[in-house]
């Protein structure tokens, strides 16, 4: 759906999801949708921006007020909306439908990645939290990244499912018009068997860097689940807990502290996801470089 499309459903009364459109390389613009009215938001990501204009740095680190489209005053025309912190980029604009341990086709990357000595041009996004290169993958109970012999990217694997009416959906496409950056986005989802009295916000973003390498951020911004039903857990929690990390086709893996131990991920632990940084001094993000091929810091 472009921004014009959108826009045009919400002024004809029909209730529009939030959603985001890049502007710049530097910027993004939401559009909400409320009864009929049409409003847009337009966020910087960096100081430099125009005199006036809202930016996260120089309004909160994590939120930023509402203004009106290209009219840079300072009344803030929504005040209850709380967009993602700086952790969490715009989504893309093609959405996996609801499901439990499905995956999409395959996605031809807009820039090749040389990972872990392969270059890859095309992924698959599977619904349980990861990235894969060699076809989708439907497993839900996280195990050890190094017993998969894959070559996956995890954000958060675990029993995901989107069922639920209240859950989130996944979706994935590039960052912006340039096609430097692909996001996959797993945005308030829920768990099996179609449960969402807690849920999961996350993201996978891969920045080009050029000639094959690129970075991986591991993003988050809430983690109340981190089991399914069918995974030894219960409402959520215990049993088999989630994984996160990168693993290659050959069985050499990387994993982020906390993976597969009960609490270890979640909001209700001071040493949460949300509360640590890798790579970055952003809180919720997890910033790897791979060059070469190889992963420069675990």
């Amino acid at each position: 759906m472009t921004w014009d499309e959108a826009r045009a459903i919400c002024e004809a009364g029909t209730p529009v999801r939030r959603r985001s459109w890049p502007v710049t390389r530097q910027s993004f613009r939401w559009l909400i949708c409320q009864r009929g009215l049409f409003f847009e938001q337009q966020y910087f990501l960096n100081p430099t921006v125009p005199s006036g204009a809202p930016s996260i740095e120089t309004a909160t680190r994590f939120r930023a007020a509402e203004f009106l489209s290209d009219d840079w005053t300072t009344e803030p025309i929504l005040t209850t909306l709380d967009p993602d912190p700086p952790s969490v980029r715009p989504e893309g604009d093609q959405t996996l439908p609801a499901n439990d341990d499905g995956s999409t086709t395959e996605i031809p990357l807009p820039f090749s990645i040389n990972y872990y000595g392969t270059t890859y041009h095309s992924l698959w996004v599977n619904n349980n939290g990861n990235l894969t290169f060699d076809g989708a993958m439907s497993a839900y109970t996280p195990t050890s990244l190094a017993a998969l012999g894959r070559a996956v990217i995890a954000v958060f694997w675990a029993d995901v499912d989107t069922r639920a009416p209240t859950s989130g959906k996944a979706t994935y496409g590039n960052y912006n018009t340039d096609g430097d950056v692909f996001v996959a986005t797993w945005p308030e989802v829920g768990y099996y068997s179609v449960a969402a009295d807690k849920l999961n916000r996350f993201q996978i973003a891969l920045v080009n860097q050029g000639g094959g390498d690129f970075d991986v951020e591991l993003n988050y911004s809430k983690v109340e689940w981190e089991t399914g039903n069918a995974s030894g857990g219960s409402g959520g929690l215990g049993g088999s807990s989630a994984r996160a990390g990168f693993a290659a086709a050959s069985g050499g893996s990387v994993e982020i502290d906390g993976s597969g131990v009960n609490g270890g991920f979640l909001d209700s632990n001071p040493a949460g996801l949300i509360y640590r940084s890798h790579g970055s001094d952003i809180a919720g993000r997890f910033l790897y470089s791979f060059r070469g091929g190889l992963l420069q810091n675990p």
